[in-house]
């Protein structure tokens, strides 16, 4: 990640298994590994998605759609 621009969007799935605290304390565990990998360059996204209750869905699709579509 450290050679150019990077787009990463990590979902962490299952977050409907998971109660608040613990969907909390795994977005900021994830968020700050993943931080310390980052650049200037990089586009770095952490969200918490089940396919289950539909969370974060729209949240990545529209992540996405601004990728691919700037």
């Amino acid at each position: 990640m450290a050679t150019g621009e990077v787009k990463l969007l990590v979902l962490l799935t299952k977050a409907d298994k998971l109660n608040r605290k613990e969907a909390d304390a795994a977005l900021r565990s994830v968020s700050q590994g993943l931080s310390e990998l980052a650049n200037e360059q990089s586009d770095i996204n952490v969200t918490l998605f089940s396919a289950l209750k539909k969370s974060g869905v729209g949240d990545a699709a529209q992540l996405l759609h601004g990728w691919a579509h700037p």
